[in-house]
């Protein structure tokens, strides 16, 4: 579980920014608050597998299902877990549409039952899946689900207190770090060398995920930043 905090990594930002940690002049800790929320997305989109949930998901009357609102992709789903949440029980095993389609035809249409058999998902449809048989119109089951999720943001009442900690493991706090000066950087334009100082810290951010060939073949420039306005 993560223990560092939103101040810590804020605090260690400010250090390297040359600016005072109690009422910075420069840089406005809020907004370097807005930069340490979009970094954690910007890893889950570099890197799924840095939030990963698991737990009891609900399911809905038919056979198309979705994952939570919080969820980004599908990654599997185990067993049923009743119509409580809480009760695990058989397992669910994946297959293809087309070998559903092809054994069992009527199969969206068949009677349904609340504990379910098998589930299809297709990677292009990241966030639907269909469960066989049906689920009924009422008391429907629930399915335990690992799903890649969206991380919660740290407010701003919490950063004030140092009571936060970051969604991701620690062992993003780096990634993160270099994140935020990227996008602090990128926005101040009252030194020239600021450019480069940013463009470094977004190749760190990169190479800390091990993804800068993936990322340098499918863009030319970095995104542009949008969390702060200096």
């Amino acid at each position: 579980m993560p223990t560092m905090t939103a101040q810590n990594i804020i605090q260690r930002v400010l250090i390297t920014l040359h600016e005072d940690m109690t009422s910075p002049v420069r840089w406005d800790k809020d907004k370097l608050l807005l930069a340490l929320n979009d970094a954690q997305r910007q890893i889950v989109k570099f890197k799924p597998e840095a939030y990963v949930v698991t737990g009891a998901v609900a399911t809905v009357a038919g056979s198309k299902q979705a994952i939570p609102d919080s969820g980004i992709q599908l990654i599997d789903i185990i067993r049923n877990m009743g119509t409580a949440g809480t009760t695990p029980g058989k397992v669910i095993r994946r297959c293809t549409r087309a070998e559903l389609d092809e054994e069992r035809p009527g199969w969206h249409t068949e009677s349904p039952n609340a504990v379910a058999q098998n589930f299809v998902f297709d990677p292009r449809n990241p966030k639907s899946y269909y469960l066989y048989p049906s689920q009924p119109a009422t008391s429907q089951g629930y399915v335990e689900m690992m799903y890649v999720a969206v991380p919660a943001g740290v407010v701003v009442s919490d950063w004030v207190s140092g009571s936060n900690v970051i969604t991701l493991d620690d062992i993003y706090s780096v990634d993160i770090y270099h994140w935020i000066l990227y996008v602090a950087y990128s926005q101040d334009a009252t030194h020239s060398s600021n450019a480069a100082r940013a463009m470094a810290y977004y190749q760190a951010f990169l190479q800390g995920l091990g993804v800068m060939d993936q990322a340098e073949a499918n863009m030319s420039l970095p995104p542009t930043p949008t969390a702060m306005k200096i």
